[in-house]
């Protein structure tokens, strides 16, 4: 379903989007399956559908952020809808652990799961990655070259997650009368796959690729940060319908500013976003290539 507000959107494609990660291609029970999103989004639905007709509620909640970044949007999405959903209450957020003035860790989430009765850590994440070809293997690499999907993984489910698995902490927790019962990994975002041509899906290509592909009856429209998440829907009447380009006019914006990094492309048809894709420099992948060492 499509939302009349953007936060509320964003809200649900948090709640309802697929796991970057198949969790069957790490066996692992603490990342969060497809299907439990589904289920989420569907029991969601009428939470949702009155946050659309009150928007105010929210826009109150994330004024509070003291500047933007996309992982902390993500997360402040992910309190609002706990604390908006009957089956969670939030415990703790944010909790730093340390001992003899070392810090231990810090946990996004404990939150109690009314439904089971059980208390859970959870931690959260959202990230964009960039497929390069390495060795014959797809590794993927993020616009910036600076994160990497395996190593992000491996720190959520190696050392993130565990934090509340150690025996210091636990005594810590238990001071609290905080017991750890389950642990939920939630990791999205979108992979774009490297491609010459615009495919079906996400990917993304070079600039001397983009010029020559045949699309030029679109319209394109440069995505910042803020609207990473959700799709664009009724373009024509949201606040960015003045920024909409036209193939050369586009061309002409990317030349002066591609060589900085990668830029997030919606391509609009019929007043909707139709593809979402990464426009980067022509030596970008030479130098993502080099990024890993």
């Amino acid at each position: 379903m499509i939302y009349n507000h953007k936060l509320i959107n964003d809200l649900a494609w948090v709640i309802g989007s697929p796991s970057l990660i198949g969790t069957a291609d790490y066996n692992d029970q603490r990342l969060l399956t497809d299907s439990w999103f589904n289920n989420q989004l569907k029991n969601s639905a009428n939470i949702l559908s009155e946050e659309d007709k009150n928007p105010q509620r929210i826009q109150a909640y994330l004024s509070t952020m003291p500047e933007f970044k996309l992982g902390l949007y993500f997360e402040k999405l992910i309190h609002y809808w706990l604390s908006i959903n009957p089956q969670f209450d939030i415990m703790r957020n944010n909790l730093i652990v340390s001992s003899e003035k070392i810090t231990l860790g810090e946990f996004d989430f404990i939150i109690k799961d009314h439904q089971t009765g059980r208390t859970v850590h959870l931690e959260v994440a959202v990230k964009f990655f960039l497929e390069i070809i390495n060795d014959k293997k797809s590794c993927w690499v993020g616009p910036n070259t600076r994160d990497r999907l395996d190593l992000k993984v491996d720190k959520l489910l190696n050392q993130q997650i565990e934090l509340s698995n150690s025996s210091l902490v636990k005594s810590q927790l238990k001071q609290q009368n905080i017991n750890i019962d389950d642990h939920w990994v939630i990791l999205k975002g979108r992979l774009f796959k490297n491609s010459n041509k615009l495919e079906s899906g996400c990917c993304w290509l070079s600039i001397s690729d983009f010029m020559h592909s045949q699309n030029s009856d679109s319209l394109w429209l440069i995505l910042d940060k803020p609207h990473w998440l959700s799709a664009i829907s009724n373009v024509s009447e949201h606040f960015l319908a003045a920024q909409l380009y036209q193939k050369k006019e586009l061309l002409a914006v990317l030349h002066e500013t591609i060589d900085e990094r990668p830029v997030c492309i919606a391509k609009i048809d019929d007043d909707k976003e139709t593809k979402r894709f990464f426009i980067t420099a022509n030596d970008w992948q030479k130098k993502a290539l080099n990024s890993l060492g």
